[in-house]
């Protein structure tokens, strides 16, 4: 006899209703050159994440049932390996995408976690944590090149430390890896 598994169905849904009106997903990461198809899947998982328990990425495999993720279209077994080697990609996109590399000081490399933040459909620097939309603490850096020119850039930080990435369209929202 086979045991039931009960899983949420609100942020399922939510995810599939967003991706079917507005391709929200495939919009924000077709360019971003991965090949795996478990690219997008993975990040609905983690959005799933963020919206029911937020545990961190090691937490995931334990905390969802396997129908949990394949709703979201997960078609292989999760790990938290696969979890890592999926997302490892990103780094190296958004590298090749703003033209160089930038880390943070803010973390010890073997216990850093990674957030996704959801980000309002009206304003790229507001996030929602804890049922709230919080405003981004927000500074522009001027950081000079060889030759002496400046260059300005926007530095963002939530909650969960220094924003890495944004991907966000107006009226639809996104998402910030913190």
């Amino acid at each position: 006899m086979q045991n039931n598994t009960t899983i949420s169905l609100g942020a399922i849904v939510m995810i599939h209703q967003i991706e079917n009106r507005y391709g929200l997903f495939k919009n924000l990461f077709s360019d971003i050159g991965i090949k795996t198809k478990q690219f997008i899947p993975l990040v609905k998982l983690l959005v799933g994440n963020k919206l029911t328990h937020a545990v961190s990425i090691r937490q995931i495999p334990e905390t969802y049932p396997v129908e949990f993720s394949r709703q979201l279209g997960m078609n292989e077994p999760l790990a938290e390996r696969t979890l890592y080697r999926t997302l490892e990609p990103c780094d190296r996109h958004w590298c090749e995408r703003v033209g160089g590399a930038w880390t943070t000081t803010s973390g010890l490399s073997d216990g850093v976690d990674t957030y996704i933040e959801i980000l309002h459909p009206l304003n790229r620097t507001k996030y929602l944590f804890n049922h709230q939309w919080l405003l981004m603490e927000r500074r522009i850096e001027t950081i000079y090149d060889v030759n002496g020119t400046p260059h300005e850039f926007e530095c963002l930080r939530t909650v969960h430390g220094p924003v890495l990435a944004v991907g966000w369209t107006r009226l639809l929202g996104g998402f910030a890896v913190s």
